[in-house]
């Protein structure tokens, strides 16, 4: 998960080398590339997380963790 978030922060805000505890904000970051980090995640893992998490969790370590934990939930629920 913390992959595909690089990845799509790196396209997005066009950023070669993003750690895992960069802040989205200080890489550049804007609320208009967090509705496109936002949108492309939520199509990619096929989940509706809000906006605001890329504010509330401002890394790829917290943001990747946000959506592992949402995903167990789903599953979980499943059961």
């Amino acid at each position: 998960i913390e992959e595909l978030v690089a990845q799509v922060w790196s396209e997005i805000l066009q950023v070669e080398k993003i750690g895992i505890y960069d802040n989205f904000i200080d890489l550049g970051g804007n609320s208009f590339d967090a509705i496109r980090v936002m949108t492309r995640l939520n199509n990619k893992v096929d989940l509706e997380l809000p906006l605001n998490q890329v504010f509330q969790k401002p890394t790829i370590s917290l943001l990747s963790a946000k959506i592992e934990k949402t995903i167990l939930k789903m599953l979980e629920e499943l059961n």
